[in-house]
């Protein structure tokens, strides 16, 4: 998440910057496969894709020569070969945060304990673009007056119930950003 530039957050500037800088730098990456995508969810300056419709979403997958998947509370799921046997995984996004202010995907607590619970219990990774409030990953250590606790109890409560083999999280720009098992 918070893909687009932030000097700026208006509407018609994202879309802009989404579907030609962002859509020619997808479109650049080497993949290994032609099957190779990437898998995103948008977070709290990424006001555009807060704002579209499916048809958007349809649009920009069709930019990207269906390389992007974008995911907004969804599940993602694909086969792959591992040796002889065929495998499936099972990604689940949300850019939902806890709210502390006008940014994109903020919710309070009552609004997230629903979109979480949207969660699948069988997902093999789960990408949030909130950190969760375990062991200090949504810690803000910079030296300022925003120095505290910014992860989410209840996406924290939502790991702890679902057990994702993997959880990706954005959002907090300092602090701890591995975990371990």
């Amino acid at each position: 998440g918070d893909i687009c530039p932030t000097y700026t957050h208006g509407h018609t500037f994202q879309e802009e910057w989404v579907t030609t800088d962002f859509v020619e730098w997808i479109k650049s990456l080497p993949f290994k496969h032609a099957w190779s995508k990437v898998v995103m969810t948008p977070g709290n300056h990424d006001f555009i894709f807060e704002y579209w419709g499916q048809h958007e979403y349809d649009m920009l997958n069709h930019l990207t020569d269906g390389r992007l998947v974008v995911l907004r509370n969804q599940l993602y799921e694909f086969e792959y070969l591992e040796g002889d046997d065929i495998k499936k995984m099972r990604i689940w996004g949300t850019p939902y945060c806890q709210q502390f202010g006008r940014w994109a995907f903020m919710r309070p607590s009552y609004r997230l304990r629903d979109k979480f619970d949207e969660i699948p219990d069988d997902i093999d990774i789960l990408i949030t673009h909130s950190a969760p409030d375990i062991e200090g990953y949504g810690y803000v250590d910079w030296d300022t007056p925003y120095q505290r606790n910014a992860g989410c109890p209840v996406l924290a409560s939502a790991i702890k119930s679902k057990k994702p083999k993997y959880v990706f999280c954005g959002h907090i720009h300092s602090g701890n950003h591995q975990a371990q098992e």
